[in-house]
């Protein structure tokens, strides 16, 4: 058949595959009919004439040809699908009509055995014709009227009992056969309807399900950009506060320099929940669980959370137990972060939040109980999903942005640490996290708060940004740490720089997205190609996109991610120098 497609009915479609089923079967049809109808007029060989034989086999096998010859020309032409089913039904007719001169003509000229014979051929072909042609049966019925019409009139004919008999049992043979070609068109009708109504509903499904991609990652790309550019003045923000602090004595001035650092700390905790999702939906977070203190997480849980809910007047209990987890340091630290800063967020003034942890087989369960307001039972399951908030239908930013938990649950998937949750209405709500028990102790002490090496190194660095605000910004603060800083916009600045000047980089720091299509890591790369040494680099990225964030990961360099908190840049610069020396 020619090519289906969308806007043709379904009675059309069905009418072609009905018709497609036959032509399926047309060369096997082909081989049969020649074996048979050879067979038989090699037993009538003897008794009926030549020419008539020869002229009956034509005739019987010539529908077969033409068929065939049909078939072929359909792969290059396609057909009016009623001119089909009318071609097929002549053929049938065409072919029956042969088969049913063997019944009447040929008995004439041969003995009674011989009709026996052909009695059973022709009730042979009847029979195994409902297979091959049912699938349409008005060729069915073409075909088999004329078979069985011919080999009943030639046995009426006769007027004896016997063969008036063997008459009726021929049409009550031809009618069981119809009916069994009924039945069987009806369920291929049937089966390739569904298939057809199933193919439809894929295609809709797909259709959907496209849809759904598209808008995610439509909203994947928009929130991708819009982080990128809140996170440049951002990260060139937090460089100037920093900067600003040692410049301002006037104590007024420095209380609003601290309202400044404090809004500036709550857009980039924001951000930073976008940057960890990104990172879990882009697959670039990899767990590396080593043996962790509990009791040293807890401590450092304990000094960062113990003001906020002494200025809440919620009463924080966080119980630290001489356990040893096997975890992730950064990940662990973030899930339990996580999850006391939602209790503390949902728990009113007066309220009590308890923090613990229990022995549980070969896990060690954390616990994290708040007298909040509760989670309704109907909605627990929304919880994880992405900026999903219950109690925040005014879109409070204090309240952050719905990703908090988002982020326990993917990090809990990522370790293989269960994740449970209980709540009650006006009473409260329960996290329960499990991780796995280390009988191993930590290695190195595991504060899971950013320490400086005592030594501070200072060094030549070559500073490439395409924000001149964030260049700016970093260059002044790398200089007032006592480096040296040369400032470039573009790769090709710094090149030039090195060409004409005796300048020898101990460190290269560079934006990821540059200028001219290039990257941080094609800068370094050209830049190290230019003084022909390996030059230490640290690349810095405000892009929250799946594939740039892979891009950056697999340059093999140090990657910071935008906006960076100054301790974090100078602690990183520290210990990439001290490698360097």
């Amino acid at each position: 058949m020619g090519p289906m497609t969308a806007d043709i009915p379904l009675e059309k479609k069905i009418l072609s595959e009905r018709l497609a089923l036959i032509a399926q079967q047309i060369k096997i049809i082909l081989v049969i009919v020649l074996i048979i109808s050879t067979l038989t007029a090699y037993t009538l060989w003897s008794t009926v004439p030549h020419d008539m034989l020869i002229n009956w086999l034509f005739l019987v096998n010539f529908p077969s040809l033409l068929r065939i010859i049909l078939l072929f020309s359909q792969k290059h032409h396609t057909y009016d699908l009623d001119l089909l089913a009318f071609f097929n039904v002549f053929l049938a007719a065409w072919s029956g009509t042969a088969w049913g001169a063997v019944g009447f003509f040929f008995p004439l000229y041969a003995d009674p055995t011989v009709m026996q014979f052909l009695t059973v051929v022709l009730f042979g072909i009847t029979a195994g014709s409902v297979p091959g042609l049912s699938s349409f049966v008005p060729c069915y019925f073409a075909f088999s009227i004329p078979v069985m019409g011919g080999l009943a009139f030639r046995h009426f004919s006769y007027g004896d009992e016997i063969h008036i008999s063997a008459s009726i049992f021929c049409l009550i043979f031809l009618l069981i056969n119809m009916a069994f070609s009924l039945v069987i068109q009806n369920s291929m009708i049937q089966s390739i309807r569904l298939r057809f109504e199933k193919n439809e509903l894929i295609g809709k499904l797909r259709q959907e399900k496209d849809k759904a991609i598209s808008a995610r990652d439509a909203k994947s790309s928009f929130l991708a950009a819009a982080s990128h550019d809140l996170r440049q003045p951002l990260h060139a923000m937090g460089f100037f506060i920093e900067t600003l602090k040692k410049e301002i004595t006037d104590e007024d001035q420095s209380l609003l320099l601290q309202k400044v650092e404090r809004t500036s700390d709550n857009l980039r905790a924001q951000l930073n929940d976008l940057l960890d999702i990104s990172k879990i939906d882009a697959g670039i977070l990899t767990p590396h669980p080593t043996p962790l203190s509990v009791e040293a997480i807890f401590s450092a849980l304990k000094s960062e959370f113990t003001p906020l809910a002494q200025e809440k007047n919620i009463d924080l209990h966080i119980v630290a137990r001489d356990l040893i987890i096997n975890s992730d340091a950064h990940m662990i630290e973030r899930i339990l972060n996580n999850l006391i800063s939602n209790a503390l967020r949902y728990t009113k003034p007066g309220g009590r939040i308890l923090v613990g942890c229990r022995r549980r087989g070969k896990n060690i369960r954390f616990e994290v109980h708040d007298t909040g307001i509760g989670i309704p039972g109907h909605l627990i399951g929304h919880i994880f999903a992405e900026y999903y908030q219950i109690a925040n239908p005014e879109r409070d930013r204090n309240k952050g942005l719905g990703l908090g938990l988002s982020i326990v649950k993917g990090m809990c998937d990522l370790l293989d640490h269960p994740i449970e949750v209980r709540s009650e209405i006006n009473k409260g709500t329960s996290f329960y996290v499990s991780a796995p028990r280390s009988h191993k102790r930590p290695s190195i002490p595991d504060s899971l708060s950013q320490h400086f090496n005592l030594k501070l190194e200072t060094g030549n660095i070559i500073l490439i940004d395409d924000e001149r605000d964030a260049l700016d910004a970093m260059s002044t603060l790398l200089e007032n740490w006592g480096h040296t800083v040369v400032p470039f916009e573009a790769e090709t600045e710094a090149l030039q720089y090195l060409s004409h000047h005796d300048f020898c980089p101990d460190m290269i720091i560079t934006d990821f997205r540059l200028r001219e299509m290039r990257t941080g890591a094609e800068a370094i790369s050209a830049i190290n190609k230019k003084l022909k040494k390996s030059v230490p680099a640290v690349i810095i990225t405000g892009d929250t996109a799946k594939d740039r964030m892979l891009q950056a990961r697999r340059s093999g360099h140090v990657l910071l991610h935008k906006p960076i908190l100054p301790a974090k840049l100078r602690t990183v610069i520290n210990n990439t120098l001290i490698k360097a020396y």
